[in-house]
């Protein structure tokens, strides 16, 4: 059977200044709440939209720590 993860993932970039370590121990539920109060984080709905981002070089990887969310 193929499950289409696309529609149901969520992606957030949350600044490089958090500590990486601590962020990795929230729920995706509170990843999200740093994206949506945070004004420099960025929020992509699903999959697809963040790989149109990413392939158009509109991503940036360097500044940011980005995490996948199953919400």
């Amino acid at each position: 059977m193929i499950v289409d993860v696309k529609g149901h993932i969520k992606v957030v970039q949350i600044p490089a200044n958090y500590d990486f370590k601590e962020l990795t121990q929230l729920s995706d539920d509170a990843l999200l709440a740093i994206a949506q109060v945070d004004e420099d984080a960025k929020y992509y709905p699903n999959l697809h939209s963040f790989q149109m981002s990413l392939n158009l070089d509109l991503v940036d990887t360097g500044n940011y720590w980005t995490f996948f969310l199953d919400i």
